[in-house]
């Protein structure tokens, strides 16, 4: 954890009280020695550094999900919220490497979110991410880094269903003893208050997902006809699940994203054209070039919406 003081001395610019700070209400952030306006957190920061050099970091009041997004970028600690410490923005963003504005990202895109059908992977999407593929392969004799259902269908007939039931009943045991992603249920609460349509494309079965569903206590925000799973459709990254879901629903491209945690839910988004958006709670976002919107989580993912 850092805070100023763990700063280097040089790094420390500390001025007078009065400085070169003017009061304001205008919302801001900092990032990169410049000052962000952020209009969609109103009332966020109460001081303005006139010189766009230094601002008292125990003013901001930043939500705890924008304060999330800048220890995950800066990879360091809420150093801005020492009392009365003033920090050099230009040497915090040399020492952290701070190069993105925090503005844009809570910014660039949110229009997408007004799509009103939105595709979810479930798992490690919608769930805490559990399976061990590498595991799986290794009990279905599958060598490392092929595609597992791919393989399978690959096998000769009477092989191939012997080896596709030993699948099934390893996703089933996951299936019921899954645990829901952090803000989950809050953000599909949100979603179908505003009678947005919901639907499901994972490389699990219709069958397992709809268990994973009802253990979680999300089954009602779906119908088991927007739910698809691979004998539905060809496999993620094919465009075949995602476009069986926009028949369904009867919309184009433009008016769906999907949700998902992995390269192919963004690769399939980006096949069909519909909006993307990843998420990472480690905050890698390997893919960023596939990605319209970037979270860490679920939650804030709903702190978008509003």
């Amino acid at each position: 954890s850092h805070s100023a003081r763990d700063l280097p001395e040089k790094l420390m610019k500390p001025s007078s009280p009065d400085g070169p700070f003017s009061r304001t209400s205008r919302p801001a952030s900092v990032l990169s020695n410049r000052l962000f306006p952020l209009p969609d957190v109103p009332e966020r920061a109460s001081l303005w550094p006139a010189d766009n050099s230094k601002l008292i970091f125990s003013q901001i009041q930043l939500s705890e999900t924008l304060r999330q997004r800048l220890l995950t970028l800066s990879r360091s600690s809420d150093f801005w919220l020492v009392p009365g410490e003033e920090v050099s923005l230009e040497c915090i963003a040399e020492a952290f490497t701070i190069s993105i504005s925090l503005a844009e990202i809570m910014s660039k895109n949110h229009h997408l979110l007004k799509r009103k059908h939105w595709i979810f992977d479930l798992d490690g999407t919608l769930t805490i991410a559990v399976h061990d593929f590498n595991a799986i392969r290794k009990e279905l004799g599958i060598p490392e880094g092929q595609p597992i259902i791919k393989t399978l269908e690959s096998l000769t007939a009477k092989e191939s269903r012997k080896q596709k039931k030993k699948l099934q009943e390893i996703e089933e045991m996951l299936a019921l003893n899954a645990s829901p992603a952090p803000g989950v249920k809050r953000l599909l609460e949100a979603l179908s208050r505003q009678n947005y349509f919901l639907g499901i494309l994972t490389l699990n079965t219709r069958e397992n997902a709809w268990t994973t569903l009802k253990v979680l206590g999300l089954s009602e925000y779906f119908t088991r006809e927007s739910v698809i799973g691979r004998w539905c459709a060809e496999p993620k990254p094919s465009t075949e699940g995602i476009k069986k879901l926009l028949n369904h629903w009867n919309v184009c491209a433009s008016e769906a994203l999907i949700v998902g945690d992995y390269l192919y839910d963004l690769q399939v988004g980006r096949a069909t054209e519909i909006a993307t958006v990843h998420v990472d709670p480690s905050g890698s976002f390997s893919w960023p070039e596939l990605a319209d919107i970037s979270v860490c989580s679920l939650n804030e993912l709903t702190d978008m919406l509003h």
